[in-house]
C-alpha cells in the first residue's frame, strides 16, 4: 500500500509539472539566442521573417537566423550602446541608433556600413523607417524628432514640441503620420509631409517608453513608466482603452500583424500578450531573468522576439508558447485505477523501500516534463 501511495504521489506530481505553466497561461520560449555581452535594448524582424536584429549595450548589432537561432554576423562600429534597430521595408538596409550620437545604415547582405548620420549632437534613442523606405525618423535626447532622407543622408525636418527626450518613434502604415513618445509624459502625432503637430495625447503620468501603430493605422498603443498601456484613436486623439492585467513599468509595445494582439515588455522580467479588443492580458511569457526592454512580432505573427537586460533574446511561439503553455485547467476527471502489479513487479516493490519508488517517480516525472516543455 505504501508503495502504491508513493507511486501515485509521483504520478500526481508528474502531471502537475506538465500542467503548471499551462494552468496559469504561462509559456516557455521556443529558443534562446545568446551572444551579446550586455543588455539587449532592441529587437526587430526582417520583412521576410528570416532574420532577427538585436541592438545591445555591448555597442554591437547582431543578426540571427530565425529558423536555426544561429548568429549570422555581428555589426561592429558603434562606440556606444545601440538603443534601437529597424529594417527598411525591402529588408536591404538596417538602421541602428546609438548612445554614441550617431545613426548607422547597414547593408544587411554584406554587413557593411552604407552611411553614418553623424550630425546628431545628442543620444539617439529610437529609429524608424517610413513604409516606402525613403525617410528615417530619429527620436533624440534633445527633445526632438528628426526626419532624414535615406538616399542622400540629408536632414529634412526637425519636429519640435516635446519638453523631454524622445524615447520612441513610429510611422503609421500609410506613412502619413508619425508618432513620438517622450519623457515629458506625452505622445505626439505629426503630419509627415508638413511636420505639423496633429495631436498631443495626454493621460499617462510618467514617461512614455514606446509607441506602436496597429496594422490598419486606426489605433496607437503607448507603454509607459506609469505601468499602463493605453490605446488611442489616431484620428481623434481620444483614449480608447487601457490594457489591464499587469502592474509594472512597460518598456516596449508591439501589435501582431493581424492587429488582434498587443505584446508588451515589462520591468517584471516578462513579456505579455494582450487582447486588443478586450484589453485583457491573455498570456504571460516568463523565462527572462532581467527586465524585458523590447518586443517584436515576426511578419507572419507566429513568433514573438523579446530582448532583455539578461543579455539574451528569446523567441516565443505566439499561438501556445510551447506544448506546456496552452492555457488549460487541471484534469477534472478522476485518474483511471492503477493496474494491478504482476508477481515480478511485486517482487521489485518488496525489494526496494516504498520511498525510493516515490522519489524515483517524482524525478523521472520532472525530467520528462522539462523535456516536453522544450526548455533545453
Amino acid at each position: 500500500m505504501r508503495a502504491k501511495a508513493s507511486l501515485t504521489l509521483g504520478l500526481v506530481l508528474f502531471l502537475a509539472c506538465l500542467a503548471s505553466s499551462a494552468a496559469f497561461g504561462e509559456s516557455l520560449p521556443v529558443r534562446t539566442l545568446s551572444g551579446h555581452t550586455d543588455w539587449v535594448n532592441s529587437v526587430a524582424f526582417s520583412p521576410d521573417g528570416q532574420l532577427l536584429a538585436s541592438g545591445s549595450d555591448d555597442n554591437t548589432v547582431k543578426l540571427w537566423d530565425v529558423a536555426t537561432g544561429k548568429e549570422v554576423r555581428t555589426l561592429s562600429g558603434h562606440t556606444g550602446a545601440v538603443e534601437s534597430v529597424a529594417f527598411s521595408l525591402d529588408g536591404k538596409l538596417l538602421a541602428s541608433g546609438s548612445y554614441d550620437k550617431t545613426v548607422k545604415l547597414w547593408n544587411v547582405a554584406s554587413g557593411a556600413v552604407v552611411r553614418t548620420l553623424s550630425d546628431e549632437t545628442y543620444i539617439v534613442f529610437s529609429v524608424a523607417f517610413s513604409p516606402d523606405g525613403r525617410l528615417l525618423a530619429l527620436g533624440s535626447y534633445d527633445n526632438t524628432v528628426k526626419l532624414w532622407d535615406v538616399a542622400s543622408g540629408a536632414e529634412l525636418l526637425t519636429l519640435s514640441g516635446h519638453s523631454g527626450w524622445v524615447s520612441s518613434v513610429a510611422f503609421s502604415p500609410d506613412g502619413m503620420v508619425l508618432a513620438s513618445g517622450s519623457q515629458d509624459h506625452t505622445v505626439r502625432l505629426w503630419d509627415v509631409a508638413s511636420g505639423r503637430e496633429l495631436h498631443t495625447l495626454n493621460g499617462q503620468s510618467d514617461p512614455v517608453a514606446s509607441v506602436a501603430f496597429s496594422p490598419d493605422g486606426k489605433l496607437l498603443a503607448s507603454g509607459s513608466y506609469d505601468e499602463t498601456v493605453r490605446l488611442w484613436d489616431v484620428v481623434t486623439g481620444a483614449e480608447v482603452r487601457t490594457l489591464s492585467g499587469h502592474s509594472d513599468i512597460v518598456f516596449s509595445v508591439a501589435f501582431s500583424p493581424d492587429g488582434k494582439l498587443l505584446a508588451l515588455g515589462a520591468y517584471d522580467n516578462t513579456a505579455k500578450l494582450g487582447n486588443v479588443s478586450t484589453g485583457a492580458v491573455v498570456r504571460t511569457l516568463a523565462d527572462h531573468t532581467g527586465v524585458v526592454l523590447s518586443v517584436a512580432f515576426s511578419p507572419d505573427g507566429k513568433l514573438l522576439a523579446s530582448g532583455s537586460v539578461d543579455k539574451t533574446v528569446k523567441l516565443w511561439n505566439v499561438a501556445d508558447g510551447t506544448p506546456s503553455s496552452v492555457p488549460a485547467p487541471f484534469p477534472t476527471q478522476p485518474l483511471p485505477p492503477a493496474p494491478v502489479p504482476t508477481s515480478e513487479e511485486r517482487h521489485l516493490l518488496d525489494v526496494f523501500p516504498a520511498w525510493v519508488w516515490g522519489i524515483t517517480a517524482i524525478i523521472v516525472g520532472g525530467c520528462v516534463a522539462w523535456l516536453l516543455s522544450g526548455h533545453h
